[in-house]
C-alpha cells in the first residue's frame, strides 16, 4: 500500500494541535501559524510502514507528521530522508501517544537522513538548523 500525504489543511491543523498540546505539558515545541506551508517535496523516503504522512515548513521549522500502519511491528525502525539545504540540524522525535519527546540527533546531510526509534504510535518530528544556518 502506498504512503498517503494528508490534505494540507490536515496537516496544520493536526500539527497545530500536537504542538499546543504539547506545550501545556511545557514542551518546547512551536506551533505551525497559518502561513506555514504544505512540504511534500522536502520528503524523499519515508519507511514501508508508515501509513499517512503530513510535512510542514515555516521559516526554520520543519515538521513532519506521521501515522503508522495497523498492525504495525511493535519493533518498527527506519529513516526519514529530507531535502534541505546542507548542513546541521537538530531533530526531536515526539511521541504523540506519550506526548513527550522520545529522541534527539543532530544530524546533517543534503538529504538529510534522520533515524527513527521504535514508535507504534504517531509522531512528529521537529526539524530545525543549529550553529551558523539559523540566521540564514
Amino acid at each position: 500500500m502506498p504512503t498517503i500525504l494528508m490534505d494540507p489543511g490536515e496537516i496544520l491543523a493536526c500539527i497545530s494541535r500536537i504542538a499546543a498540546t504539547m506545550q501545556t505539558g511545557g514542551v518546547d515545541l512551536p506551533c505551525p501559524s497559518a502561513v506555514a506551508a504544505p512540504a511534500a517535496a522536502l520528503v524523499e523516503k519515508l519507511p514501508f510502514w508508515i501509513a499517512r504522512y503530513g510535512p510542514l515548513v515555516e521559516g526554520k521549522n520543519v515538521w513532519v507528521y506521521c501515522e503508522p500502519r495497523c498492525g504495525t511491528d511493535s519493533n518498527p525502525s527506519g529513516q526519514v530522508l529530507i531535502c534541505l539545504p546542507a548542513g546541521r540540524y537538530l531533530v526531536d522525535t515526539f511521541d504523540i501517544g506519550l506526548r513527550t519527546c522520545i529522541a534527539r540527533e543532530s544530524a546533517a546531510g543534503n538529504p538529510l537522513v534522520i533515524g527513527l526509534v521504535s514508535v507504534p504510535r504517531p509522531f512528529l518530528l521537529w526539524i530545525r538548523p543549529i550553529g551558523g544556518m539559523e540566521e540564514t
